[in-house]
């Protein structure tokens, strides 16, 4: 069935590329790259996804696609809203189902949530569609991050976590997820590569294009 899939989507992603090179005929003239297919940030809790895939999205001239807010949209709730009412099943049956309508798109870059790549053939389904992202950022830094009590508010996996407990709790959280996010087509470390070695990286994978000046 995937083999099937992946025609269908190969000719879909080949036309939406071609019609977005219609629409926007100056492409060419404001930008250094072009998106061939779909980009998607994955990475631990504040590993950097919203930032990278921001940054990447102005170096295209595109606006980026955000999942959570995606799906907070769709449900009219904050994410921590949803997990507290619906809990994380009814989340992730929700998130697996906003994902994989963003392949009938115009390409675009997705900043996925953390747990994404874990439920739900997600990761096999992002790196069908697209190329795969994963900030390696280190433990250290993720916690220097989330001790920040407004990212400990935002996240429904860390509100209830106590300061004390949050580097045990990563610990095990990448203990749990290091498994799917090695399966990522890109591991990037932003604390030892720049941005011009994700482009470079990004471009040897056929995610984007380098356009002539």
């Amino acid at each position: 069935m995937y083999k099937k899939m992946k025609i269908v989507l190969k000719w879909v992603s080949s036309f939406l590329y071609n019609l977005q090179k219609y629409l926007y005929p100056t492409y060419s003239n404001l930008f250094m790259y072009q998106l061939k297919k779909n980009i998607y940030f994955i990475g631990l809790p504040a590993s950097g996804k919203s930032y990278w895939s921001n940054w990447l999205s102005k170096k295209m001239g595109l606006s980026v696609t955000d999942l959570d807010a995606l799906i907070e949209k769709k449900e009219a709730k904050k994410i921590t809203e949803i997990f507290d009412v619906y809990g994380e099943t009814y989340f992730r049956k929700i998130e697996s189902e906003i994902l994989k309508t963003l392949a009938l798109k115009i390409p675009c870059i997705v900043a996925a949530g953390g747990g994404t790549p874990c439920y739900h053939d997600n990761m096999k389904w992002m790196r069908f569609t697209g190329t795969t992202v994963w900030l390696d950022v280190s433990l250290d830094c993720l916690y220097t991050r989330l001790t920040e009590k407004k990212e400990q508010e935002e996240r429904p996996l860390i509100k209830k976590i106590e300061p004390q407990n949050l580097s045990t709790f990563l610990e095990n959280l990448l203990a749990q997820r290091i498994g799917f996010y090695e399966e990522a087509d890109i591991s990037f470390n932003p604390n030892h590569q720049d941005q011009e070695e994700l482009l470079l990286l990004l471009e040897k994978k056929g995610a984007i294009v380098k356009l002539n000046k």
